[in-house]
């Protein structure tokens, strides 16, 4: 994957390992989500790690997006291109600390990303049993007492 048809924005605050807040040139602030990727939630098992290293790849850096669309919460989807040819998504994959987020997102170097984290049995892939985020996500719905009483 390439760079092409790029906008630069500088990376303002990392909210989680899929979402970040940027300005663009004129001065507008945005919030992007990764296309591509879902990494864990906050309060999830390797939800703070995952936070850490994609703040250590883009935090307070000027990156080119690549935008894809925008999803239901208004967030702008795009790849996060670090140089022309290293993307942040990608990475988060590579390193163990996201999903590719097959369900939506079909690139193939992204599948074969998780593969590799898996065979390594690196990040989130140390864990026997990992937990799907969309899974997690699932399960707080499913059960609001828990979520009121924090059990």
């Amino acid at each position: 994957m390439k760079a092409e048809g790029t906008t630069v924005v500088k990376v303002t605050k990392v909210t989680d390992g899929d979402t970040y807040k940027a300005k663009l040139p004129s001065g507008k602030k945005i919030t992007v989500r990764m296309e591509g990727i879902d990494a864990p939630e906050k309060k999830q098992k390797y939800g703070k790690e995952s936070t850490e290293v994609l703040k250590q790849l883009i935090e307070g850096k000027y990156i080119n997006l690549k935008v894809t669309g925008i999803d239901q919460y208004k967030r702008i989807l795009a790849y996060t291109f670090l140089t022309l040819y290293q993307e942040a998504s990608f990475e988060m994959v590579l390193s163990g600390y996201a999903w590719h987020f097959e369900k939506y997102n079909k690139n193939e170097n992204l599948k074969k990303a998780q593969m590799m984290a898996k065979v390594k049995n690196i990040g989130l892939w140390a864990d026997p049993n990992p937990v799907p985020p969309w899974d997690f996500r699932k399960q707080k719905k499913q059960n609001p007492i828990k979520k009121v009483l924090h059990i």
